[in-house]
């Protein structure tokens, strides 16, 4: 399951009793190819809580920040975000952690910024929490700012603003509304 064309001839063959049994690798590599991440996001249900709680420990096993930062393999990320509550909390919780650490670089990222989105508006008020903090840090809220898939996380954030992140935010900003009006993205 290497090549694109393997990944698309699979998913005919492809079950999910076979994705159960396929490595790490093999499975990522297929969730990377435009058909596999399809065919995968549609067995992404509460029915599949086994086949789910496999992709999930794939794509951690593997290097998490390359599918979240794939052109496809991202979407997969997005669907199992959607169905976050039939992980068991310790996968959610390790699901989480290389978004929440890698925020900055996901948010900038033309791919990257789809998964952070989805935590931000799919996940519960304690995990979007945790998002919302981020932007307490100045170098990371500019940055956001500055990019134009950065300005879309710093906008979803917006609804669920704490009254201490909105004093930061706005401590942070003074003396940049000029030079943030000016960006295609600030104005």
């Amino acid at each position: 399951m290497t090549t694109s064309t393997s990944s698309t001839l699979s998913v005919m063959t492809m079950t999910p009793s076979l994705l159960l049994m396929a490595t790490d690798e093999d499975l990522c590599t297929f969730a990377r190819s435009g058909a596999g991440s399809r065919y995968l996001q549609s067995l992404v249900s509460p029915e599949n809580k086994k086949l789910c709680e496999k992709m999930v420990s794939s794509i951690l096993a593997s290097n998490p920040l390359r599918m979240m930062t794939n052109p496809v393999g991202c979407f997969l990320v997005q669907k199992i975000l959607g169905y976050f509550y039939i992980l068991p909390k310790s996968q959610q919780f390790e699901l989480l952690a290389p978004i929440i650490s890698n925020f900055s670089r996901l948010s900038l990222n033309a791919y990257g910024y789809h998964v952070v989105l989805t935590a931000i508006t799919h996940l519960g008020p304690e995990q979007r929490e945790c998002f919302i903090l981020e932007l307490e840090n100045y170098v990371t809220l500019l940055s956001l700012l500055k990019s134009k898939f950065g300005t879309f996380v710093a906008q979803a954030c917006v609804p669920h603003l704490l009254p201490r992140t909105v004093t930061a935010l706005v401590n942070s900003l003074l003396g940049h509304v000029v030079e943030l009006a000016c960006l295609p993205q600030g104005s």
